[in-house]
């Protein structure tokens, strides 16, 4: 079996003590939603690792977890103007090229297993 997880892009924004020490229960909810859904999706490609290996060492290789970081595109799902969406394009361009060998070997894995 071989499962490939492709993410939504990642966004690391940092939060700062200066900003977020105002913020108050209101603007905590944004933070607190990224930071939610960040530790899950960590939490699972975490386990999915553990239990590919568990199995046996080999099928560690057969669970391989795609996620590009966007740096000057929004990765909000509601945010569809034409220079965000132009930005996003860019960002998985460069990451095709920056994983063009890893990206291969799952390609000659498919075509290996069809």
């Amino acid at each position: 079996m071989l499962m490939l997880p492709i993410g939504t892009s990642s966004q690391g924004d940092p939060y700062y003590y200066s900003k977020a020490k105002r913020w108050g229960i209101i603007g905590w909810l944004r933070p607190l939603i990224d930071i939610l859904m960040s530790g899950n999706s960590e939490t699972v490609h975490y386990e999915l690792t553990e239990l590919f290996g568990g199995i046996h060492p080999t099928n560690r290789q057969n669970y391989i977890r795609l996620e590009s970081t966007v740096e000057t595109a929004k990765n909000q799902m509601n945010l569809t103007t034409h220079e965000n969406m132009n930005a996003l394009e860019e960002a998985w361009k460069i990451f095709v090229t920056d994983n063009a060998k890893q990206l291969n070997k799952i390609i000659d894995k498919l075509i290996e297993n069809k």
